[in-house]
């Protein structure tokens, strides 16, 4: 259930290729061994092996409309020659997103490629990595020492596109930890989602499955409140909640055990 105006499919394509284009221009002569604070225990070349094989993963799903996915052990095994040259590795990267954005205009956003989703087929993979390609960016540039720009609206849909992806019937194996989730439902246990700069949502732990919903529930159990950026980096783990941008009321044990038990991998 959307908590956001979808952004459009020519949007996900054209960010795939240009978030890949902001992160290029941040490997001019750096050290591809540096660790990521965001990926724990991999270098900055194993998250842009990562970055590359995924983006070549979802082009082979997109391009040939698969109705099963293919292995996807590449781009989880990611350890690879940290002393090239990152400039020669960023090049790569860039022709990777660039086949993904091929292919996914030359099918179109009504085409039904396997996806994790329900009925989420082409569009599913475009919004997935744009989302993703913009985590790693981040990734990138902070593991640099640099603060990186993200446009509102962009965090917004990464924002919505979480909640779906950890509320998901799928969540319980790679997309997410739903079954962790489960583990804390209760009477009254609801957490507003607050963009700050944006909209609003509400994760609901008080029923058997969690859902989420496009409003704030008047009585929530735990709110987090933040700009829709620095939303989307506490749910992704790339800042901590106690951020001074970011504040949370109400229950902060539940809002500690949902952060916990939503992680991602």
């Amino acid at each position: 259930m959307p908590a956001v105006p979808a952004l459009r499919y020519k949007r996900y394509c054209r960010e795939i290729v240009g978030q890949t284009f902001e992160l290029q221009q941040e490997l001019d002569a750096v050290d591809l061994h540096q660790p990521v604070d965001g990926c724990p225990r991999w270098s900055l070349g194993d998250l842009l092996r990562h970055l590359g094989y995924g983006h070549r993963w979802a082009t082979e799903i997109v391009r040939e409309e698969a109705k099963k996915p293919p292995s996807d052990e590449r781009l989880r095994q990611v350890q690879g020659d940290d002393d090239q040259d990152a400039a020669d590795l960023g090049y790569w990267l860039a022709q990777g997103a660039t086949g993904l954005t091929t292919a996914l205009r030359a099918v179109g956003k009504d085409a039904k490629p396997w996806s994790p989703l329900p009925d989420g087929g082409a569009r599913y993979w475009a919004r997935r990595y744009a989302l993703e390609t913009l985590i790693h960016r981040v990734d990138v540039a902070k593991t640099l020492g640099r603060r990186p720009d993200i446009d509102a609206d962009l965090a917004a849909d990464g924002v919505d596109e979480w909640l779906e992806l950890v509320t998901a019937p799928t969540a319980d194996g790679a997309n997410g930890r739903r079954g962790e989730l489960r583990k804390m439902v209760g009477k009254g246990r609801t957490i507003a989602l607050v963009a700050t700069d944006g909209p609003t949502w509400t994760l609901d732990l008080s029923h058997r499955r969690p859902t989420y919903r496009p409003v704030k529930t008047k009585k929530a159990g735990a709110t987090i409140a933040a700009p829709a950026a620095e939303l989307l980096l506490v749910l992704h783990r790339r800042i901590p909640v106690q951020h001074k941008r970011v504040k949370v009321s109400g229950d902060k044990d539940l809002v500690r055990r949902f952060l916990k038990g939503s992680a991602r991998s």
